[in-house]
């Protein structure tokens, strides 16, 4: 990967559940942050606070449901929107979004955010491309990967544009042009 890595451009990142590697006991997160850094972090940018919270082992720890009500605490006090990047959505089992953050993780979350002005939840983990509405607040499920792009099925990305206090989400459809695997 470093051969490609652009150190102009900013990366932001978050470890998934392949991310570790029970075969390396003991090297995750330690080998996770050695490359990239903290496993959970933010950034603010004008008007928007961006949070990257880690969910690899689909949960959400304490001491991270404390620092991220911490930080939602601030975006209200500082007039800021919120929106959240985690790997594990939360769970909706009515819409049928099992695959997701435990139940006690998503009960928790939901009280968090109930006070603050979240925007959108990103995630990953399911490994489809679809959004779906939890407790008011867009979540939006993405996926790229080999597993699930085939030749009627396309993979999307997600461009994703905020403007003062609105966000944009837009898929991106990408088709394949080769029977090779990537």
């Amino acid at each position: 990967m470093s051969s490609h890595w652009n150190p102009g451009i900013p990366y932001f990142h978050l470890p998934g559940s392949h991310s570790i590697n029970f075969r390396l006991n003991g090297i995750y997160p330690v080998f996770f942050e050695h490359y990239f850094g903290s496993t959970y972090y933010f950034i603010d940018v004008q008007n928007w606070r961006f949070i990257f919270l880690d969910t690899s082992k689909t949960y959400l720890p304490l001491t991270q449901r404390r620092w991220l009500r911490y930080r939602l605490k601030e975006c209200k006090q500082e007039g800021k929107r919120a929106v959240i990047f985690t790997h594990c959505p939360p769970m909706a089992a009515e819409q049928g979004i099992a695959h997701s953050l435990t139940q006690g993780s998503t009960d928790a979350l939901a009280r968090i955010v109930s006070d603050y002005d979240v925007a959108a939840i990103f995630a990953a983990h399911i490994h489809k491309t679809f959004n779906y509405v939890w407790n008011e607040i867009p979540v939006h499920v993405v996926a790229l990967n080999d597993a699930t792009w085939t030749d009627n099925q396309p993979a999307e990305y997600l461009n994703v544009s905020v403007s003062k206090g609105q966000i944009e989400v837009k898929s991106v459809k990408i088709f394949k042009t080769s029977k090779r695997r990537l």
